[in-house]
């Protein structure tokens, strides 16, 4: 009885890659297919939401009485126009005989990205941006 030697590959050489069967013009083209697809897409998102953009709106979930309209919107209003003025906000003096702007727990008032759209844009705006980022 004669034993046949047999070789066992390592580990690492079971599994062979697969081969990269796509040319670079191929690869050129599917990136460009992919690219535009995308851009599509934002195009089509942006067409929809375009008030949102342009402060014609501010995107809310409920119609008529809320918070984001009757609280969040006015104080972030007077937040953003005292970061224009070069100050932070610390008392909000026109909602309930007044309170302070820190002791509100959902306006962000320090967030980096707070304190630049409200620095930069006006209410609505900043507002719609505000939502559509905390949200994405």
């Amino acid at each position: 009885m004669t034993r046949e030697k047999t070789s066992v590959a390592p580990a690492g050489d079971l599994i062979a890659p697969a081969p990269n069967t796509m040319s670079d013009k191929a690869r050129r083209a599917k990136l460009i297919e992919n690219l535009t697809a995308a851009m599509c897409i934002a195009g089509i998102v942006a067409l929809f939401f375009r008030n949102l953009f342009f402060g014609e709106v501010v995107a809310t979930n409920d119609v008529g009485t809320n918070d984001l309209l009757y609280l969040n919107l006015p104080l972030r209003a007077l937040y953003g126009e005292a970061l224009k003025q070069g100050e932070l906000l610390q008392w909000m003096p026109f909602k309930y005989g007044g309170f302070p702007v820190f002791a509100e727990g959902e306006g962000g008032f320090l967030h980096p990205f707070n304190l630049i759209v409200w620095f930069l844009l006006p209410p609505v705006s900043a507002m719609n941006l505000t939502i559509i980022f905390h949200a994405a």
